[in-house]
Protein backbone atom coordinates (compact mmCIF):
# COMPACT_ATOMS: atom_id res chain seq x y z
CA UNK A 1 0.00 0.00 0.00
CA UNK A 2 2.95 2.04 0.50
CA UNK A 3 4.58 1.92 -2.34
CA UNK A 4 4.57 3.17 -6.68
CA UNK A 5 1.22 4.79 -5.28
CA UNK A 6 1.92 8.15 -7.24
CA UNK A 7 2.62 5.83 -10.68
CA UNK A 8 -0.51 4.33 -10.04
CA UNK A 9 -2.64 7.14 -9.73
CA UNK A 10 -0.75 9.13 -12.63
CA UNK A 11 -1.12 5.84 -14.98
CA UNK A 12 -4.81 5.15 -13.58
CA UNK A 13 -6.16 8.52 -14.66
CA UNK A 14 -4.02 9.85 -17.01
CA UNK A 15 -4.08 6.52 -18.96
CA UNK A 16 -7.22 5.25 -18.55
CA UNK A 17 -8.56 1.03 -19.14
CA UNK A 18 -10.77 -0.84 -21.21
CA UNK A 19 -14.37 -1.52 -20.55
CA UNK A 20 -15.99 -4.54 -20.18
CA UNK A 21 -19.17 -5.03 -21.77
CA UNK A 22 -20.22 -1.42 -22.19
CA UNK A 23 -24.10 -0.58 -22.73
CA UNK A 24 -24.84 0.87 -26.29
CA UNK A 25 -28.45 0.82 -26.00
CA UNK A 26 -28.36 4.32 -24.21
CA UNK A 27 -28.61 7.20 -25.91
CA UNK A 28 -25.13 9.00 -27.17
CA UNK A 29 -26.31 12.23 -25.95
CA UNK A 30 -26.66 10.56 -22.47
CA UNK A 31 -24.89 13.13 -19.92
CA UNK A 32 -22.48 10.62 -17.69
CA UNK A 33 -21.23 13.61 -15.48
CA UNK A 34 -20.60 17.11 -15.72
CA UNK A 35 -17.50 18.87 -14.57
CA UNK A 36 -17.22 22.69 -13.99
CA UNK A 37 -20.36 22.68 -16.37
CA UNK A 38 -18.29 20.36 -19.03
CA UNK A 39 -20.66 17.28 -19.93
CA UNK A 40 -19.54 13.85 -20.86
CA UNK A 41 -22.13 12.18 -22.75
CA UNK A 42 -22.07 8.55 -24.37
CA UNK A 43 -20.56 9.75 -27.06
CA UNK A 44 -17.55 11.17 -25.50
CA UNK A 45 -17.52 8.17 -23.64
CA UNK A 46 -17.54 5.98 -26.48
CA UNK A 47 -14.81 7.96 -28.06
CA UNK A 48 -12.47 8.19 -24.58
CA UNK A 49 -12.79 4.31 -23.99
CA UNK A 50 -11.57 3.70 -27.62
CA UNK A 51 -8.79 5.97 -27.34
CA UNK A 52 -7.71 4.92 -23.91
CA UNK A 53 -7.70 1.36 -24.76
CA UNK A 54 -5.05 1.96 -27.41
CA UNK A 55 -3.01 3.78 -24.62
CA UNK A 56 -3.77 1.20 -22.29
CA UNK A 57 -2.66 -1.25 -25.06
CA UNK A 58 0.92 0.37 -25.94
CA UNK A 59 1.71 0.43 -22.11
CA UNK A 60 0.97 -2.76 -21.57
CA UNK A 61 2.10 -4.28 -24.92
CA UNK A 62 -1.19 -5.68 -25.68
CA UNK A 63 -2.78 -6.54 -22.67
CA UNK A 64 -6.23 -4.79 -21.89
CA UNK A 65 -7.10 -4.42 -18.03
CA UNK A 66 -11.08 -4.26 -17.74
CA UNK A 67 -12.61 -1.98 -15.68
CA UNK A 68 -16.42 -0.86 -15.11
CA UNK A 69 -18.42 2.31 -16.53
CA UNK A 70 -18.70 4.01 -13.17
CA UNK A 71 -14.84 3.11 -12.79
CA UNK A 72 -13.84 4.76 -16.03
CA UNK A 73 -16.46 7.99 -15.52
CA UNK A 74 -14.80 8.74 -12.09
CA UNK A 75 -11.20 8.37 -13.55
CA UNK A 76 -12.45 10.20 -16.45
CA UNK A 77 -13.90 13.17 -13.54
CA UNK A 78 -10.10 13.66 -12.19
CA UNK A 79 -8.51 13.68 -15.24
CA UNK A 80 -10.88 16.37 -16.71
CA UNK A 81 -10.14 18.23 -12.90
CA UNK A 82 -6.40 17.74 -14.07
CA UNK A 83 -7.31 19.10 -17.56
CA UNK A 84 -8.67 22.03 -16.67
CA UNK A 85 -6.22 23.19 -14.10
CA UNK A 86 -3.70 22.66 -16.66
CA UNK A 87 -5.57 25.37 -19.06
CA UNK A 88 -6.55 27.78 -16.36
CA UNK A 89 -2.15 27.48 -15.90
CA UNK A 90 -1.55 28.08 -19.90
CA UNK A 91 0.21 24.76 -19.46
CA UNK A 92 0.45 23.31 -22.96
CA UNK A 93 2.26 20.15 -25.06
CA UNK A 94 2.58 20.89 -28.90
CA UNK A 95 2.17 18.05 -31.41
CA UNK A 96 5.91 17.29 -31.65
CA UNK A 97 6.17 16.33 -27.98
CA UNK A 98 3.06 13.84 -28.43
CA UNK A 99 4.56 12.33 -31.50
CA UNK A 100 7.69 12.41 -29.94
CA UNK A 101 6.01 10.57 -26.89
CA UNK A 102 4.11 8.44 -29.43
CA UNK A 103 7.20 6.98 -30.82
CA UNK A 104 8.65 6.25 -26.88
CA UNK A 105 6.12 4.33 -26.23
CA UNK A 106 5.92 1.73 -29.45
CA UNK A 107 9.79 1.68 -28.84
CA UNK A 108 9.29 0.99 -24.66
CA UNK A 109 6.21 -1.66 -26.43
CA UNK A 110 8.73 -2.74 -29.34
CA UNK A 111 6.25 -1.78 -31.50
CA UNK A 112 5.64 0.35 -34.38
CA UNK A 113 3.87 2.86 -36.62
CA UNK A 114 2.20 0.24 -38.66
CA UNK A 115 1.01 -2.02 -35.62
CA UNK A 116 -0.40 1.19 -33.98
CA UNK A 117 -2.30 2.55 -36.87
CA UNK A 118 -3.93 -1.10 -37.30
CA UNK A 119 -5.13 -1.13 -33.80
CA UNK A 120 -6.59 2.33 -34.32
CA UNK A 121 -8.37 1.10 -37.37
CA UNK A 122 -9.65 -1.66 -35.20
CA UNK A 123 -11.65 0.66 -33.08
CA UNK A 124 -12.31 3.27 -35.95
CA UNK A 125 -10.05 6.38 -34.50
CA UNK A 126 -7.31 8.18 -36.63
CA UNK A 127 -3.73 8.73 -35.77
CA UNK A 128 -4.36 12.81 -35.23
CA UNK A 129 -6.95 11.62 -32.86
CA UNK A 130 -4.69 9.75 -30.91
CA UNK A 131 -1.63 12.15 -30.95
CA UNK A 132 -4.31 15.25 -29.85
CA UNK A 133 -4.95 12.50 -26.72
CA UNK A 134 -1.40 12.20 -25.90
CA UNK A 135 -1.03 15.65 -26.38
CA UNK A 136 -3.55 16.61 -23.53
CA UNK A 137 -1.83 14.04 -21.22
CA UNK A 138 1.70 15.45 -21.64
CA UNK A 139 -0.05 18.80 -20.69
CA UNK A 140 -1.59 17.36 -17.61
CA UNK A 141 1.58 15.65 -16.79
CA UNK A 142 3.55 18.77 -17.15
CA UNK A 143 1.37 20.97 -14.90
CA UNK A 144 1.02 18.30 -12.37
CA UNK A 145 4.88 17.68 -12.33
CA UNK A 146 5.24 21.42 -11.92
CA UNK A 147 2.10 22.88 -9.61
CA UNK A 148 1.03 20.20 -7.72
CA UNK A 149 4.33 17.91 -7.49
CA UNK A 150 7.50 20.96 -7.62
CA UNK A 151 9.93 20.57 -4.63
CA UNK A 152 8.19 17.00 -2.84
CA UNK A 153 9.77 13.85 -2.39
CA UNK A 154 9.42 10.79 -4.03
CA UNK A 155 7.62 9.70 -0.23
CA UNK A 156 5.40 12.43 -0.13
CA UNK A 157 3.82 12.61 -3.85
CA UNK A 158 1.48 10.29 -3.79
CA UNK A 159 -0.01 11.73 -0.48
CA UNK A 160 0.31 15.45 -2.26
CA UNK A 161 -1.39 14.45 -5.38
CA UNK A 162 -4.30 12.70 -3.84
CA UNK A 163 -4.53 15.89 -1.61
CA UNK A 164 -4.50 18.02 -4.84
CA UNK A 165 -7.06 15.62 -5.98
CA UNK A 166 -9.54 15.92 -3.01
CA UNK A 167 -9.60 19.54 -3.22
CA UNK A 168 -10.16 19.65 -6.56
CA UNK A 169 -13.32 17.58 -5.96
CA UNK A 170 -14.24 19.54 -3.11
CA UNK A 171 -14.05 22.50 -4.91
CA UNK A 172 -15.57 21.74 -8.44
CA UNK A 173 -18.90 21.81 -9.72
CA UNK A 174 -19.35 18.18 -9.76
CA UNK A 175 -22.66 16.10 -11.09
CA UNK A 176 -22.88 12.33 -11.23
CA UNK A 177 -26.22 11.16 -11.84
CA UNK A 178 -27.17 7.85 -9.68
CA UNK A 179 -29.19 5.76 -11.07
CA UNK A 180 -32.26 5.14 -9.31
CA UNK A 181 -31.81 1.05 -9.36
CA UNK A 182 -28.17 0.15 -9.68
CA UNK A 183 -27.10 -1.89 -12.67
CA UNK A 184 -24.84 -4.33 -11.17
CA UNK A 185 -22.89 -5.17 -8.03
CA UNK A 186 -19.50 -2.12 -8.11
CA UNK A 187 -17.21 0.28 -5.66
CA UNK A 188 -18.39 3.08 -6.92
CA UNK A 189 -21.41 5.38 -6.44
CA UNK A 190 -24.86 4.06 -7.65
CA UNK A 191 -23.20 0.44 -7.58
CA UNK A 192 -24.21 -2.39 -5.06
CA UNK A 193 -21.58 -2.71 -2.18
CA UNK A 194 -19.98 -6.37 -2.61
CA UNK A 195 -20.70 -8.30 0.30
CA UNK A 196 -17.28 -9.34 2.18
CA UNK A 197 -16.40 -10.98 6.07
CA UNK A 198 -13.71 -9.38 7.96
CA UNK A 199 -12.49 -10.59 11.77
CA UNK A 200 -13.45 -8.54 14.36
CA UNK A 201 -10.50 -7.23 16.78
CA UNK A 202 -12.29 -8.55 19.70
CA UNK A 203 -12.52 -12.20 17.59
CA UNK A 204 -15.77 -13.35 15.00
CA UNK A 205 -16.69 -12.14 11.91
CA UNK A 206 -18.81 -9.21 10.64
CA UNK A 207 -19.92 -9.77 7.41
CA UNK A 208 -21.66 -6.42 5.39
CA UNK A 209 -24.64 -7.93 4.61
CA UNK A 210 -25.94 -8.46 7.79
CA UNK A 211 -25.71 -4.54 8.22
CA UNK A 212 -28.63 -4.34 5.54
CA UNK A 213 -30.82 -1.61 6.91
CA UNK A 214 -28.04 0.64 8.36
CA UNK A 215 -26.26 3.51 7.13
CA UNK A 216 -22.59 1.78 6.62
CA UNK A 217 -18.83 3.44 6.97
CA UNK A 218 -16.52 1.27 5.72
CA UNK A 219 -13.24 3.44 6.27
CA UNK A 220 -10.39 1.83 5.25
CA UNK A 221 -7.26 2.73 7.67
CA UNK A 222 -3.92 2.31 8.89
CA UNK A 223 -1.72 3.17 12.21
CA UNK A 224 1.08 4.22 10.24
CA UNK A 225 -1.28 6.93 8.38
CA UNK A 226 -1.22 10.39 9.54
CA UNK A 227 -4.03 11.11 7.63
CA UNK A 228 -5.86 8.27 9.33
CA UNK A 229 -4.68 9.55 12.50
CA UNK A 230 -6.34 12.78 11.67
CA UNK A 231 -9.49 11.99 10.84
CA UNK A 232 -10.15 9.47 13.63
CA UNK A 233 -11.54 11.43 16.22
CA UNK A 234 -13.78 12.82 14.42
CA UNK A 235 -15.37 9.17 13.08
CA UNK A 236 -15.38 8.63 16.85
CA UNK A 237 -17.46 11.61 17.73
CA UNK A 238 -19.62 11.10 14.62
CA UNK A 239 -20.33 7.22 16.06
CA UNK A 240 -20.90 8.15 19.33
CA UNK A 241 -23.49 11.01 18.24
CA UNK A 242 -25.48 8.64 15.43
CA UNK A 243 -25.08 4.73 16.40
CA UNK A 244 -28.35 5.13 18.33
CA UNK A 245 -30.25 5.99 14.90
CA UNK A 246 -28.91 3.57 12.45
CA UNK A 247 -25.41 4.40 11.74
CA UNK A 248 -22.74 1.43 11.60
CA UNK A 249 -18.50 2.37 11.34
CA UNK A 250 -16.57 -0.75 10.06
CA UNK A 251 -13.26 0.46 10.51
CA UNK A 252 -10.75 -1.81 8.47
CA UNK A 253 -7.16 -1.85 9.37
CA UNK A 254 -4.94 -3.07 6.53
CA UNK A 255 -2.03 -5.50 6.53
CA UNK A 256 -1.17 -5.44 10.57
CA UNK A 257 -1.46 -7.09 13.19
CA UNK A 258 -3.71 -7.64 16.39
CA UNK A 259 -1.04 -6.28 18.73
CA UNK A 260 -0.45 -3.16 16.73
CA UNK A 261 -3.89 -2.17 16.17
CA UNK A 262 -5.44 -2.88 19.32
CA UNK A 263 -1.92 -0.81 20.63
CA UNK A 264 -3.25 2.08 18.39
CA UNK A 265 -6.90 1.89 19.81
CA UNK A 266 -6.15 2.54 23.18
CA UNK A 267 -3.63 5.33 22.40
CA UNK A 268 -6.67 7.06 20.74
CA UNK A 269 -9.18 6.41 23.18
CA UNK A 270 -10.72 4.54 20.23
CA UNK A 271 -14.27 2.08 20.61
CA UNK A 272 -15.33 2.59 17.20
CA UNK A 273 -15.85 -1.24 15.56
CA UNK A 274 -12.28 -1.84 14.25
CA UNK A 275 -11.90 -5.16 12.00
CA UNK A 276 -8.63 -6.77 10.41
CA UNK A 277 -8.03 -7.30 6.28
CA UNK A 278 -4.32 -8.84 7.11
CA UNK A 279 -4.06 -9.82 3.44
CA UNK A 280 -5.63 -6.65 2.11
CA UNK A 281 -8.84 -8.74 0.13
CA UNK A 282 -11.36 -6.56 1.06
CA UNK A 283 -9.10 -3.35 -0.51
CA UNK A 284 -8.64 -5.33 -3.59
CA UNK A 285 -12.15 -6.03 -3.77
CA UNK A 286 -13.02 -1.97 -2.95
CA UNK A 287 -10.36 -0.85 -5.35
CA UNK A 288 -8.83 1.04 -2.62
CA UNK A 289 -5.21 2.83 -3.78
CA UNK A 290 -4.94 5.30 -0.96
CA UNK A 291 -5.48 5.53 2.94
CA UNK A 292 -7.80 6.72 4.23
CA UNK A 293 -10.35 5.47 1.76
CA UNK A 294 -13.78 5.81 3.18
CA UNK A 295 -17.38 4.48 1.53
CA UNK A 296 -20.44 5.32 2.64
CA UNK A 297 -23.08 2.43 2.20
CA UNK A 298 -26.98 3.58 2.53
CA UNK A 299 -29.13 1.55 3.82
CA UNK A 300 -30.53 -0.20 0.90
CA UNK A 301 -26.68 -1.49 0.58
CA UNK A 302 -25.92 0.81 -2.40
CA UNK A 303 -22.70 3.26 -2.16
CA UNK A 304 -23.42 6.56 -1.77
CA UNK A 305 -19.87 7.67 -1.92
CA UNK A 306 -16.72 7.00 -2.09
CA UNK A 307 -14.06 9.83 -0.24
CA UNK A 308 -10.57 9.66 -0.52
CA UNK A 309 -8.34 11.08 2.13
CA UNK A 310 -9.03 12.55 5.74
CA UNK A 311 -12.73 13.80 6.62
CA UNK A 312 -13.27 16.68 9.31
CA UNK A 313 -16.13 16.28 11.90
CA UNK A 314 -18.25 19.08 9.87
CA UNK A 315 -18.49 17.05 6.52
CA UNK A 316 -19.04 13.48 7.71
CA UNK A 317 -21.37 15.17 10.26
CA UNK A 318 -23.34 16.51 8.00
CA UNK A 319 -22.90 13.29 5.26
CA UNK A 320 -24.05 10.67 7.70
CA UNK A 321 -26.84 12.80 8.79
CA UNK A 322 -28.28 13.22 5.24
CA UNK A 323 -28.08 9.57 4.86
CA UNK A 324 -29.79 9.12 8.09
CA UNK A 325 -32.90 11.03 7.02
CA UNK A 326 -33.08 10.24 3.28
Amino acid sequence: MKKNLLSSILIFVLSGCALLDMAQSAASGEVLARVNGVALTRADLNKRIALVQVSAWLASGGTLPNLDEDTFVNKWIDSELMAQAAAKANVTATRDEADADIARQLQDAKLNETDLLRQLSLLNLTRDEFAQYDQRALAVQKFIDANVLAGVSEVEKPARLLTWLIHERATAKIEKPTPSTPKSIGVYAGSIAPDFSVQSLQGGEQSLKSLKGKVVLVNFWATWCVPCREEMPAIQAVYDAHKDEGFVVMGIDERESPEEVTSYMHELDLHIPLYLDGDGKVARQYRVFGLPTSVFIGRDGVIREVVIGAMNLNSLDANVKKMLFQ
